[in-house]
């Protein structure tokens, strides 16, 4: 049952009868190990939820936290799960652009981090642009 919905791609949370509310319990675990400073807990909570629910908002909390943690690999095959996931929104590539800009410049991968920013769309939210043009003044003091 568990392999053919993992084949499906189906969240795992609604095969074996997760709670939408123990669901969102978990997400507030992890936000909360994260703001406290807690980001090797907030990775553990974040990659449960992302067992669970294998939702974009799931593998970008993943990806925050394993920057925060300093784990840059880690970061980036989380944002790239977000990127690729079919229903991941604009807003949610948008984000996952970001954390593979990060990841990249984390690792000295300037020029990686400089192509990840290029692929943000126009309509970006205001925080990532915001973010993004900090991480493009690091990539311009580094030249």
């Amino acid at each position: 049952m568990i392999a053919r919905a993992v084949h499906e791609r189906r969240a795992l949370a609604s095969v074996i009868g997760v709670p939408q509310a123990s669901l969102e319990a978990a997400r507030a675990l992890a936000r909360w190990a994260g703001a406290i400073g807690e980001p090797h807990l907030a990775i553990a909570a974040w990659e449960g939820c992302a067992a669970l629910d294998d939702a974009p908002s799931s593998w970008l909390g993943l990806a925050d936290a394993a920057l925060a943690a300093g784990d840059a690999r880690r970061a980036f095959e989380a944002a790239a799960r977000a990127c690729a996931h079919p229903a991941a929104t604009r807003a949610d590539r948008d984000r996952a652009a970001l954390a593979s800009a990060r990841a990249c410049l984390c690792g000295g991968l300037d020029e990686d981090a400089r192509a990840w920013l290029r692929t943000l769309s126009r309509e970006t939210e205001p925080e990532v642009a915001r973010m993004a043009g900090v991480i493009e003044e690091a990539l311009g003091r580094r030249r």
